[in-house]
């Protein structure tokens, strides 16, 4: 009976693990050679972020995670070894630890060294040694798989197409291509909201679309009505010109002033509606111009001079500059 009782605390503490219950990772900024510090930056946090996609542990953010280490009086993060990354986890209180160092080999090539580490042991739970042929986004790709690899879970069929057919497949940059600030202004030009929204701020963006159109809709309301009015209007001035008894002249009169003052309030209530549906459309388009951008696609580099080189790998000559 205690075996079986054992057996089933097991399974559910295991399941747990699986689920990501509790199980929290702090992910330090990769080290690397080659690379400029802000792609470094970016391929942490795509890492980071695919860690989170796995539902199988919790990353914690970038900042959250500094700040700890801080308060710990930290003051150099740079580290990749068991031992260095297993007290950056007990000084945050985290189950585990992953640390990288992603060195440019060649024009063409990169390797990656990863290590996942258990705090409380200080055991490895995972270490991959990667090569990388192709670009920087090709080792965004890898480092997207490894998070999978590290979750011990299948990666998704997206992933491994992005893999099959490489970073730069017209098909693949056609699906990952970054979200840009003209693509945002041009959506919200059209359509207000739209540009927040593709720029992956949806509540934003929503907010906008509905304020927006309830603008609209106000606007063309009063529009409406005062067409009726001026309808109306014109039909009375003819009475009240074709009136010859005094008092249908006095009658029509003042049924004409009413009309003009109910007119002359429905033309504030649409200048005012109007003016707020400008404004709001406006609002859109700053915002989603100017909202702070999504960087984890868009990688950079130091400008460099065009260079010339040989993939053994491939068997082909590559003409390759960057400008950052």
């Amino acid at each position: 009976m205690l075996k079986i009782f054992q057996i089933l605390l097991l399974s559910l503490v295991f399941c747990g693990i699986l689920r990501g219950d509790g199980v929290y990772v702090g992910v330090v900024e990769f080290q690397s050679k080659g690379i400029t510090p802000r792609n470094a930056k970016i391929l942490t946090e795509r890492f980071r972020k695919e860690l989170n996609k796995t539902e199988v542990f919790t990353a914690i953010e970038r900042d959250v995670f500094y700040k700890q280490l801080k308060k710990a009086g930290v003051k150099k993060t740079e580290c990749i070894t068991v031992e260095c990354l297993a007290d950056m986890g007990l000084l945050t209180n985290l189950d585990l630890v992953v640390g990288a160092h992603v060195s440019m080999l060649t024009d063409s090539s990169y390797q990656i060294v990863i290590n996942l580490v258990d705090t409380d042991t200080r055991i490895v739970h995972k270490s991959k040694t990667v090569d990388v042929m192709g670009e920087l986004n090709d080792v965004i790709i890898q480092l997207e798989l490894l998070a999978w690899n590290f979750a011990w879970r299948d990666p998704p069929e997206f992933l491994l197409m992005k893999q099959r057919l490489g970073a730069s497949d017209p098909k693949v940059l056609a699906m990952t291509k970054p979200k840009t600030v003209g693509g945002a202004t041009r959506r919200s030009i059209f359509i207000p909201g739209l540009g927040s929204i593709y720029r992956g701020r949806p509540f934003a963006g929503g907010a906008f679309l509905v304020s927006t159109a309830a603008c609209i809709g106000l606007t063309s309301s009063a529009v409406g009505k005062y067409s009726k009015l001026q309808k109306t209007r014109d039909s009375k001035l003819s009475k009240y010109r074709d009136a010859t008894v005094g008092d249908s002249i006095i009658f029509y009169r003042d049924e004409l002033l009413d009309i003009d003052s109910d007119m002359s309030n429905v033309n504030k209530s649409i200048i005012t509606y109007s003016g707020l549906t400008a404004v709001l459309w406006g609002l859109s388009i700053v915002h989603s111009r100017y909202s702070k951008p999504n960087m984890d696609d868009v990688l950079t580099s130091r400008l460099t001079r065009p260079r010339l080189s040989y993939d053994l790998a491939r068997r082909t000559i590559n003409l390759s500059w960057s400008i950052g």
